[in-house]
């Protein structure tokens, strides 16, 4: 018959299985947990087992056969595999299958050694082990063997644990390291003494007392490590009982064990005084000097004549020159120490019931329902609900936080408030704008109607300027320039442009000259610059013709060895413009990392070559010149908005060619006479019909085209006097600017093409060319040719020129 009779073996074994299955319930039911806490759950519920295997087999006499003994050798391994798995799982997976595989495997061999552990334990018998109050069976070999298997599995827990830890990096580092700490408390102290224990050198007590300290605390600092800093996060409140938890049983196993030895110190002096009657007395040798102190209590078993054995709690004492064992009956004994051992226990259950229930319910009150009303209430403001309030019963931490909340509601719902009043300002103010948008959007058409009458009119203008120009054949002016160059124009818009120069020569400010390809941009900075500074250099620097690598040195200068190349110093178009004219031609094609740097030197008049320490300041006239729309590239990112408004001071436009046409005829009449002179050409005279020939053409490339043009005419001709037979056949053929404008009447005689393949070629032509005047700028080509960018796009896609 079983009969319970705590001890203090019984009573730290409960403790041990209470904490932990408190925790493996907990981890076993996180909602959504990952597989790390599935494992680590697992590991611990098996731990469980084993403690709860202990106080059956130290709490219960008789025993309850060989269960409890046999459930704690299956547990140990099967508990330490699941801690492998853990450590493969957190704080990622790795290996899943392999880890799967493992898992199986171990349950084989650990359920097929337990079995054949069982077996050899049913057959041996069993014995009670006295210093621990323990049954067990005769097997010591069996569970030897078992035990060093159960010790290859802590030392693979290790080793997983501190491979995983070296793997990971930051906090994780840190917690795996921390729970394999904890995991050692728990395993390799434990289980090497209980190898120590099965081979003989240590007592069953020593390894129990020391087993049931250790795996609170191990389990203790794993458990609470992994909670907070793991993703499976825990609830403040199942924090706090844990805390709590294992402080108290802590404290009741101190208790414990303190309790119970001073009960069994009671039975010791009372049974040495005489007032417990022994079951049995005799006489025995002198006690070995390792047995001088014969009033310790020892324990016995005897055999009766009827083969039954009963156990003893036996005192050996000195009466005169002989030595008389005493006996007591060992269950009277554990009876004496149960009375203190229930005690415990109810304190120990009652203990543990408070914390899991009262001090749940306590905290529930004073923490987590207020914390829980503050979450509802965030909630509620997240559905708008400004109106929700925290009741505030006392000003703690919690209750400030909440009066803080409300505080922070009525604001949010106040402005709130002023908000929709705003809003509805707002809403009338937005109508009044869109109403004040509205008319000046009006006002913009008419602005915008005005102005397409308006560059219409100047269209006319022009034309009518050029035509009253052409009537009343102006004087044909030249001007002479550095380099035995001459500025050749008779039309009132050059003239213009004459002036302009004259009016800003003597300025200072940078000067931007734009005008298409070929309009002559170099010759008019060659003008400000006679006008201006005639006595000091005019230094050119072509933008598109220096490479990239180049700028700086070329610009600035470099001292010899500031780089590979640097065989000497270098003065730099800067330095050699001194007090003169520095000319940047086509800035457009400035590269845009150069630009801030002459940026600065716009700016600040100030510069350093390249390799010295020193800056040079500089006072010379800077004129820039370019045929690319500027504003467009600063919207586009490829030139600075900064640098164009230090470029663009004052700006001087040149027109094209086709814009003074007057200036045409003045120009091939001074080209003739120029290569006449030099005796280049026999051509004295130009047919007039030619010349109203040249006259029309729209001359694309300006003043440059049509040099090279007449070049090639007077070139080829074959008489003085030029005439439309000079003209080239292949330019007829090209489709170039004179042969397309060829305003020849067409005769009877004449083949004439077909109508809509004529205009479409000649619109296809008109449209390229614009283009080609333009850099293909579509915008810039629609306004040379007066129609609108949408028109322009629709024609070339009717003309098939999208690509």
């Amino acid at each position: 018959m079983f009969e319970l009779l705590p001890n203090y073996f019984f009573v730290s074994s409960l403790i041990v299985a209470l904490f932990m299955g408190h925790i493996a319930f907990y981890l076993l039911r996180i909602p959504d947990r990952s597989s790390a806490a599935f494992h680590f759950g697992m590991a611990i519920l098996w731990s469980t087992l084993i403690s709860v295997s202990y106080a059956i087999s130290a709490g219960f006499y008789s025993p309850p056969m060989i269960m409890p003994r046999w459930l704690s050798i299956l547990a140990a391994p099967l508990s330490l595999l699941h801690g492998v798995a853990f450590y493969f799982h957190f704080p990622m997976p790795l290996h899943q299958r392999a880890v799967r595989r493992f898992l199986w495997a171990g349950y084989g061999i650990c359920i097929v050694g337990v079995a054949v552990v069982g077996m050899a334990m049913l057959e041996a018998g069993k014995v009670f082990v006295f210093n621990a109050h323990f049954w067990d069976s005769r097997t010591p070999l069996a569970q030897r063997w078992f035990s060093y298997l159960t010790l290859s599995l802590i030392l693979v827990l290790v080793g997983v644990g501190t491979w995983r830890t070296v793997l990971e990096q930051g906090r994780y580092r840190l917690l795996l390291a921390v729970l394999t700490i904890g995991f050692a408390t728990v395993s390799v102290i434990p289980g090497t003494l209980h190898v120590l224990n099965l081979n003989g050198l240590i007592e069953r007590s020593t390894y129990l007392t020391t087993y049931s300290f250790l795996y609170l605390v191990g389990f203790f600092i794993s458990i609470v490590t992994y909670i907070n800093l793991s993703r499976d996060r825990s609830t403040i409140q199942m924090r706090i009982v844990i805390v709590t938890l294992v402080t108290i049983l802590i404290l009741l196993q101190g208790v414990s064990y303190l309790w119970l030895q001073q009960r069994e110190d009671l039975y010791d002096l009372a049974a040495r005084g005489g007032v417990l009657t022994p079951a049995y007395e005799r006489t025995v040798e002198r006690p070995r000097e390792s047995q001088r102190n014969i009033s310790h209590r020892s324990y016995t078993s005897r055999t009766d004549a009827d083969g039954s054995t009963h156990h003893y709690v036996t005192y050996i004492s000195r009466v005169g020159d002989q030595y008389v064992e005493r006996g007591f009956d060992y269950l009277e004994y554990r009876r004496f120490i149960a009375h203190s051992g229930f005690f415990l226990v109810a304190i120990t259950l009652g203990a543990y019931l408070f914390v899991l229930v009262g001090f749940r319910y306590f905290f529930r009150g004073a923490l987590i329902t207020p914390i829980l009303s503050i979450i509802e209430a965030l909630k509620s403001m997240r559905r708008h609900k400004y109106a929700t309030r925290v009741p505030v019963h006392i000003l703690d931490e919690v209750g400030y936080i909440a009066h803080y909340f409300n505080r922070m509601a009525r604001s949010i719902q106040a402005s709130r408030r002023r908000l929709a009043r705003y809003s509805d300002s707002l809403e009338e103010k937005i109508k009044e704008r869109t109403k004040e948008l509205e008319a000046t959007l009006a006002e913009y058409k008419a602005l915008h109607e005005t102005k397409q009458e308006l560059q219409k009119y100047a269209t006319d203008l022009e034309k009518r300027i050029n035509e009253q120009d052409l009537d009343e054949g102006r004087e044909t002016k030249e001007l002479h320039l550095p380099g035995e160059r001459r500025l050749v124009y008779s039309s009132r818009a050059m003239e213009a442009v004459i002036d302009r120069v004259r009016q800003i020569a003597v300025r200072q400010e940078p000067v931007l000259i734009t005008g298409e390809t070929g309009t002559g941009k170099e010759l008019i900075a060659s003008l400000i610059h006679q006008l201006g500074r005639e006595t000091e250099p005019f230094v050119p620097v072509n933008c598109a013709a220096i490479p990239a690598s180049l700028w700086e040195s070329q610009i600035f200068g470099h001292s010899r060895g500031a780089f590979t190349d640097a065989k000497s110093d270098f003065p730099g178009a800067i330095a050699e413009a001194a007090n003169g004219t520095l000319f940047f031609d086509e800035i457009g094609e400035m590269p845009l990392e150069i630009q801030p740097k002459i940026l600065r030197f716009i700016q600040e008049r100030k510069y350093k070559p390249i390799g010295s320490r020193s800056e040079k300041a500089v006072n010379c006239r800077l004129v820039f010149a370019t045929h690319r729309n500027l504003r467009e590239m600063v919207t586009e990112g490829d030139f600075r908005e900064d640098l164009y408004y230090r470029v663009n001071v004052l700006e001087i436009r040149i027109p094209a060619l086709r814009e003074r046409r007057t200036d045409i005829r003045s120009i091939v009449q001074d080209l003739v006479a120029a290569f006449q002179s030099d005796g280049r050409t026999t051509v004295t005279s130009i047919d007039e019909e030619v010349m109203d020939l040249l006259v029309g053409a729209t001359w694309a490339g300006n003043v440059r085209e049509l040099e090279n043009f007449m070049i090639r005419i007077m070139a080829q001709a074959q008489q003085s006097h030029i005439t439309m037979e000079d003209i080239p056949a292949e330019a007829l053929r090209n489709g170039s600017e004179v042969a397309r404008l060829h305003h020849t009447p067409i005769s009877h005689e004449d083949s004439i093409p077909e109508y809509d393949l004529a205009v479409s070629e000649y619109s296809r032509s008109l449209i390229r060319s614009a283009l080609q005047q333009c850099s293909g700028n579509k915008s810039e080509a629609a306004r040379i040719l007066g129609i609108s960018r949408g028109k322009l796009q629709s024609q070339m896609r009717t003309l098939k020129m999208d690509d």
